[in-house]
């Protein structure tokens, strides 16, 4: 009786494999990990408007090494037209372009749900060579974004934790600073200064800023300047801000010349998304 009940054991096991039984007693965990991508790096977006002028979102690859199929967030296909969604190849890899928009905001950055753990991240060139690869872990339940940035043609990536509280007085912004040869800059929002300084590849939490109880939306305008000299705005944007809502700014481009980068054209910008 013994025996055939470690046999018994060992058969319901095997035919259990594929739902985690093992002798740890592992389970798989479902693919609710989220991963957003966003493109700051002022090269590469040329190297793609030049490319293929006019959808220079289109060419511009990442390949995640998940074995989940995937899929985007919420994403219809109406909206398909305007913000990037997945893929998936011949050879399992996820694809996901990489989004780069003028300095408007758009509805949301969308998310690829992934397992979680550990997740390998290329980002990939025009001519699908790597320019930067990456690892990161995956959070439970947890929402992140992986901006691409560069310094000279040096790349590299900023992760984001997304995860916040919805601000039901005002609306929240965060800050993401790409640009590598403007030094430490201050955002100013109206009045109220975001935090001390900002250095390239750093990012901030969600500052939560106030509106009028009778609004539901309010212009506000954000100011970039040097943290030394803050008299000197280098750039400023007029955001419609709504209640409730949580936007993410992306400071980016190249402020000066530099010869190491071909002479390319300075594209100092401010760029915004909205966060789901």
């Amino acid at each position: 009786m013994k025996y055939f009940t470690q046999l018994l054991t060992a058969m319901i096991c095997l035919a259990l494999t594929f739902t985690g039984c093992t002798d740890q007693g592992e389970r798989v965990l479902p693919a609710n990990s989220s991963l957003a991508f966003y493109n700051a790096s002022q090269l590469l977006r040329q190297d793609l408007e030049r490319k293929n002028p006019g959808v220079a979102v289109k060419p511009a690859f990442i390949l995640v090494n998940t074995p989940v199929p995937v899929k985007p967030d919420t994403l219809r296909l109406p909206e398909r037209q305007y913000i990037p969604h997945f893929a998936v190849s011949m050879s399992g890899q996820q694809f996901y372009p990489m989004l780069n928009v003028q300095p408007i905001p758009v509805p949301w950055c969308s998310y690829m749900r992934v397992v979680p753990g550990t997740q390998e991240l290329t980002f990939l060139q025009p001519d699908t060579t790597a320019a930067v690869k990456t690892t990161i872990t995956a959070g439970q339940d947890v929402s992140q974004t992986v901006f691409l940035t560069d310094s000279l043609g040096i790349y590299r990536t900023i992760v984001t934790n997304d995860e916040h509280t919805v601000y039901d007085k005002g609306f929240s912004l965060r800050i993401i600073q790409a640009t590598p040869d403007t030094g430490l800059l201050r955002v100013r929002v109206n009045r109220t200064w975001l935090g001390e300084n900002w250095g390239y590849g750093t990012a901030s939490g969600f500052y939560q800023l106030p509106m009028a109880d009778s609004l539901q939306s309010a212009l506000y305008t954000v100011q970039v300047t040097p943290a030394g000299d803050t008299t000197n705005v280098l750039k400023q944007y007029l955001l419609k801000a709504g209640r409730m809502q949580s936007y993410t700014l992306i400071i980016n481009g190249y402020l000066n010349y530099h010869e190491e980068t071909n002479y390319a054209s300075p594209d100092f910008r401010l760029s915004f998304i909205r966060n789901k």
